[in-house]
């Protein structure tokens, strides 16, 4: 299996680029790993979550107005 022997994977974070240069792995992404969250009650944690998951979603859907079923 000569075709598989050099297959590798790649970082998390990082891109491959093949150009006439070769092949480059590249970091494209950083992640900030903040300080661990400690809350007094276990009810902060859930309402925490759906704050930040609320904002997730709207700073992924469109400007416009959106549905879904």
């Amino acid at each position: 299996m000569l075709a598989v022997r050099d297959i590798a994977r790649l970082r998390a974070g990082h891109k491959l680029k093949f150009s006439d240069a070769g092949l480059q792995s590249r970091r494209f992404v950083s992640m900030a790993i903040e300080e661990p969250l400690w809350l007094k009650r276990e009810a902060e944690y859930a309402e925490h979550f759906r704050v930040l998951l609320e904002q997730a979603i709207v700073d992924r859907l469109p400007r416009a107005p959106t549905g879904s079923l």
